[in-house]
């Protein structure tokens, strides 16, 4: 990734992530890059032991379109797993998601575009 410029870069594809690579997108944000250091989507979730479990019952990302009704209020690691793939296979954020790529250094450049936040 070195030397590339984006409107807007998100660190991480984990839950927050996901959600707001694909919120801006919603938004009409198209030069945005989601940056991974691991290999995949929820790449913390791959890495931990299998009887791992969420111990809270909300779990559900926005505009999911139902996906987070398919599975169980408490959520095994596949299942995180799974759900994170799926939501980000729904917006499509394949895209814009780069994976083993570690960020080194970023730097705000001021945009003359206006967002309706």
């Amino acid at each position: 990734m070195n030397g590339q410029k984006h409107e807007v870069l998100v660190a991480g594809a984990g839950f927050s992530g996901l959600a707001t690579t694909a919120a801006l997108r919603r938004y009409g944000v198209r030069d945005v890059r989601l940056v991974e250091k691991g290999a995949s989507y929820g790449s913390f979730w791959t890495n931990t032991y299998d009887r791992l479990a969420l111990h809270s019952p909300w779990h559900g990302l926005p505009d999911d379109g139902g996906l987070v009704d398919r599975y169980p209020i408490f959520k095994t690691r596949l299942e995180v797993i799974d759900y994170l793939e799926r939501y980000a296979s729904r917006h499509e954020l394949d895209q814009v998601a780069g994976f083993n790529e570690t960020l080194l250094e970023t730097e705000y450049l001021p945009s003359d575009h206006a967002y309706p936040w």
